[in-house]
């Protein structure tokens, strides 16, 4: 098993562009950090259990997990698992948790990498965002986390935020070349269904975000990264050399992986497996040892498109022969017939057996995988060749 992730769905405040599963009632956080543990022992109370690679503390907010928490936590995943020695553990924070106490506590805890949610350094984004800090805070957090020993740290920025100018966006990376960071995950800010952004929006209060000036803000972040030595190895993650985030990358490769907590998936190909996103519900059916809420068996074209997808949202592309190796003939040949196209057009880059999205086309990204997803065997079309 390549990597455990533990989803803590609490927040001190409720972000305004956040879908994410989580609530601002911490009532139920003892009872639900317990249910955790429980669902732990099902699931990783079995004979010949891989190793773990990776463990990664979601939410939510998991800085908001006392010491003790925290520690029960990693300790029961250690019970029953192997840890490999070197095993990423990465904790996500947020800059108002980020205090000397709470770093030493996470440092004796075994964390040894930190994801800050930082999202902007400009005091006004923040302000739109709802978010509960300032830029000072967020500055200050990088570097309080690095003067205790944490030499793995990642900071999330949005772009494209309304009122925010190219201006504005410089500076924020500016600012983040300047700090101790190791790794970058940049996003597009969305306006997601139902969010407090998407109702302000609706009743005319806010404006919407401008794709325009996403897509610049986007293409000065790869330059200004690229020049202050970060590499971009998957469409929204840049990194210093060897400080890739282990766990996520597992995800794009397509690697097994258990989630534990409300809303959490899991992963052990063909088969994805999903909780209840509700705190209360879920409590109550790990209480009475029911399975998880839902899971679903990927057909072999199901499992060839997100391979597809999440291939070529790394840089490194997708590898056509390990393709054809791992999915067989008929879904290859269907594969090269959509690319052609693309390649035609520039979008895709063909080089020897990789396949990747050139630099120009990275926001056109998921239009153009659509165009490669193949379809049931039986409708596959003849050889083609890329």
């Amino acid at each position: 098993m390549s990597g455990i992730y533990i989803h803590i769905p609490f927040c001190r405040q409720a972000c305004h562009y956040c879908n994410f599963h989580f609530s601002v009632n911490r009532r139920l956080l003892p009872e639900m950090v317990e249910a955790i543990q429980t669902e732990m022992d099902r699931k990783l109370g079995v004979q010949n259990r891989p190793a773990t690679e990776t463990i990664y503390l979601g939410g939510g907010t998991p800085s908001l997990l006392s010491y003790r928490q925290l520690t029960d936590l990693i300790d029961r995943i250690r019970k029953h698992t192997r840890v490999v020695p070197d095993a990423e553990i990465t904790l996500e924070a947020n800059p108002e948790d980020i205090t000397p106490a709470h770093l030493q506590e996470w440092r004796n805890a075994g964390i040894n990498r930190l994801s800050i949610g930082i999202q902007s350094f400009n005091d006004n984004d923040l302000l739109r965002l709802n978010r509960n800090h300032t830029g000072v805070m967020a500055e200050e957090a990088v570097l309080s986390a690095a003067s205790f020993g944490f030499d793995n740290i990642s900071i999330d920025l949005i772009y494209g935020i309304q009122g925010s100018g190219p201006d504005d966006w410089k500076k924020n990376i500016d600012k983040a070349l300047l700090l101790p960071v190791q790794h970058i995950s940049a996003y597009a800010l969305t306006v997601e269904p139902k969010t407090a952004m998407e109702v302000r929006i609706r009743r005319g209060q806010d404006e919407h975000p401008s794709e325009t000036a996403m897509v610049e803000q986007f293409y000065l972040l790869l330059q200004m990264l690229e020049d202050g030595g970060y590499e971009q190895y998957e469409t929204s993650n840049f990194c210093r050399p060897g400080h890739i985030s282990r766990h996520n990358t597992s995800y794009w490769e397509g690697k097994p992986y258990l989630g534990f907590g409300p809303s959490a998936h899991s992963y052990d190909p063909p088969v994805r497996s999903w909780n209840l996103s509700n705190n209360t519900l879920y409590i109550q059916q790990v209480r009475a040892q029911m399975p998880e809420a839902a899971s679903e068996v990927l057909t072999m074209e199901q499992q060839a498109n997100e391979y597809i997808m999440l291939q070529l949202r790394m840089r490194k592309g997708l590898d056509l022969s390990a393709f054809r190796l791992r999915f067989g003939s008929p879904l290859y040949d269907q594969l090269q017939q959509n690319a052609v196209h693309s390649i035609q057009t520039g979008q895709l880059v063909h080089s020897g057996n990789i396949l990747c999205i050139s630099k120009p086309s990275l926001m056109l990204a998921d239009g153009i995988i659509a165009g490669l997803f193949v379809e049931d065997q039986g409708l596959s079309g003849g050889e083609a060749g890329i």
